[in-house]
């Protein structure tokens, strides 16, 4: 069994849960904006992102003044995404 845990005052209980509510906010944005990647090695990402765009037109549609008058945009699926990219290849005609 977890051990629980005893906050002194409300201003403590309320650091952990601003902790909690930041982390499965990003969580939930990452999940809402981006593909995972599952999604893009099962060939699912054109599909979502179509989805997502009809989705976003019906919203505006419906609700442009929540989007400051422009048609908003479900985005392209990047061509290469890199962790740590490297760094372009320099040919130096003086080693060469």
């Amino acid at each position: 069994m977890g051990q629980l845990i005893a906050f002194g005052t409300i201003a403590e209980a309320a650091s952990p849960a601003k902790i909690f509510y930041v982390i499965v906010l990003v969580i939930i944005i990452f999940m809402i904006w981006f593909l995972t990647p599952q999604d893009v090695h099962y060939g699912r990402s054109e599909q979502i992102i179509k989805e997502r765009q009809a989705v976003l037109h019906a919203a505006y549609k419906k609700h442009p003044e929540r989007f400051k008058g422009k048609m908003p945009n479900a985005g392209v699926l990047p061509t290469a995404v890199w962790i740590n990219k490297p760094a372009p290849e320099k040919s130096d005609p003086v080693i060469h």
